[in-house]
């Protein structure tokens, strides 16, 4: 059980470094004038990851909030 817990856990950290969010981040970096040569650009790389990571998961919790949408057409159908 420990062992599946686990393998799932290292699934999910490595799945968060895909070469797409990668290379978007590279590219953001880039834009501001920070080079693969810098000393910084490991900081701006984990810097948008990170940005990127937060927009997702404000988006699924929106999302999981309006899991079924408001139809006001139906505002007063009541049941008794």
């Amino acid at each position: 059980m420990r062992l599946a817990v686990l393998g799932f856990c290292a699934l999910g950290l490595f799945g968060c470094a895909s070469p797409e969010a990668n290379q978007v981040a590279t590219e953001q970096c880039e834009t501001v004038g920070i080079t693969p040569g810098d000393p910084n650009f490991a900081v701006c790389m984990q810097a948008y990851r990170q940005s990127r990571r937060e927009g997702a998961l404000n988006q699924n919790y929106h999302n999981a909030i309006n899991a079924v949408p408001d139809d006001r057409r139906r505002a007063h159908d009541w049941v008794f």
